[in-house]
Formats: structure tokens, C-alpha cells, sequence
């Protein structure tokens, strides 16, 4: 299980279950939003993710 935050703790989260592949994608807009050359990703189902 992994437990997680914003640096404000305003919002929360968990993670029960399997995680998918890390991505990184290198396309404008994931460039422009963190002001990187990639932004890194990683997905997971829908039902193991709770806020």
C-alpha cells in the first residue's frame, strides 16, 4: 500500500493494489506544466485508488 500528500496535506491519498509502468512522456504540454523536458507518470485502476 503506498499512503501519499500534496506538500500541504490539503489532499491525501493511497494506492491498494498494483501500479502501472512508469512513463515518461515528452510532449508540449507535459513539458510546459512541471517546466521540464518530460513529465513522469504512473497509472493505476480506477477501484485501488481512494482520496
Amino acid at each position: 500500500m503506498l499512503h501519499g500528500s500534496c506538500l500541504c496535506r490539503g489532499i491525501r491519498y493511497e494506492i491498494n493494489g498494483e501500479l502501472a509502468d512508469a512513463l515518461n512522456c515528452h510532449c508540449s504540454m507535459c513539458r510546459k506544466a512541471p517546466g521540464s523536458a518530460f513529465a513522469a507518470g504512473r497509472g493505476s485502476a480506477p477501484p485501488i485508488f481512494v482520496c
